[in-house]
Order: C-alpha cells, then sequence, then structure tokens
C-alpha cells in the first residue's frame, strides 16, 4: 500500500514493513516478534506465552525469533521475489527455492509438533501457535496449487490448525464476556 511509501510511517518502520505498534510514550516497534512479545509480556493474563523468566519463556521466544528470521522472509520471497531478482527467470527461482526454504522450515516445526505437541510449546495454546499457522497457511495452503506443493506435507499443523480454531474460538468467547 501507498502509505508505506510515505517519509512518515518510514520514520516508524525504516523499511516500510507492516505490522508497527505505537507505544504509549510516542515510540514504536515494527518487528513482528518484537511486538508479539512485547504485547505477551506486556498482558500475561491472557495466557498466549508462558511465564516471563521461566524455561518455556525462553522456548517460546526463541520460537517467534527462529520463525520471524528463518521463515517470514523466505514466504515472502517465495510469492515475489522480484526486488532480489534481474529477470522473470531469476524471480522464478529465487520464488521456487524460497519456497522449498519455506517448507524445510515448517518440517522443523512439524518434527516439533510431533516431539512436544499437541502445540508448540507443549500442552498449552499460545500465540507461537497462531503465527506457526499463519505461515503454514501463506506456505503450503495459498501456494500450493500453483507449486505443486502437497498440502498433506504436514499432517501435525493440521491437525494444530483444528486445535487452534477451536482455541481461538474459544479466545473470542473469553474475549466477549
Amino acid at each position: 500500500p501507498e502509505q508505506v511509501k510515505a517519509p512518515e510511517f518510514r520514520e516508524i518502520s525504516p523499511l516500510g514493513l507492516v505490522p508497527a505498534l505505537g507505544l504509549s510514550d510516542g515510540r514504536a516497534i515494527s518487528e513482528s516478534a518484537a511486538i508479539v512479545a512485547f504485547l505477551t509480556d506486556s498482558h500475561p493474563e491472557k495466557g498466549l506465552a508462558p511465564p516471563i523468566g521461566s524455561d518455556a519463556h525462553a522456548q517460546y521466544l526463541s520460537l517467534l525469533v527462529f520463525m520471524a528470521v528463518n521463515l517470514y522472509p523466505h514466504i515472502n520471497l517465495a510469492f515475489d521475489g522480484s526486488q532480489l531478482s534481474e529477470s522473470e527467470e531469476h524471480n522464478a527461482a529465487i520464488r521456487r527455492r524460497s519456497g522449498q526454504h519455506s517448507l524445510a522450515v515448517l518440517d522443523i516445526l512439524e518434527n516439533r509438533l510431533a516431539e512436544d505437541g499437541p502445540f508448540l510449546l507443549g500442552d498449552s495454546f499460545g500465540i507461537a501457535d497462531v503465527i506457526a499457522l499463519n505461515s503454514w497457511n501463506a506456505t503450503v495452503n495459498e501456494r500450493a496449487p500453483s507449486s505443486g506443493m502437497r498440502t498433506d506435507r504436514l499432517p501435525l499443523a493440521a491437525c494444530l490448525s483444528a486445535r487452534c480454531n477451536v482455541s481461538i474460538r474459544r479466545c473470542h468467547r473469553c474475549a466477549a464476556q
């Protein structure tokens, strides 16, 4: 969108990336993992992240950064590599390789579910599950028809999706009360 190109927005987010979150002191933060960590740390009563200072919280932070560094950029490039390409052929190669990398990272998350499930951090549903599923849906479900990716590649993620949908509906009901 045009708004992210505006100089005012570039002062908040120098790369023009969304989301960005305004803070109470007038400053802003713009990295997804930082925003999620800030919000979950600021509202521990919501139960979307393990308690601050716990070993589980350290695992949660590691998972957020893992996805932000290893997954998000490749998902974006899997849809459009033109910012790094010199030709349409090169763009197609970037998109293909980025899609493959995204699936390899999602395989790591799939293995984590197999070892620690039913959720990414064990028995508790949290925001890390929602973020991973958003990435899974963007990579597998949205790219599958055009890329030949199999939607059955990540069966535990599909089960997680079903569990998260139930948990998200429960969260919406709790928030409404």
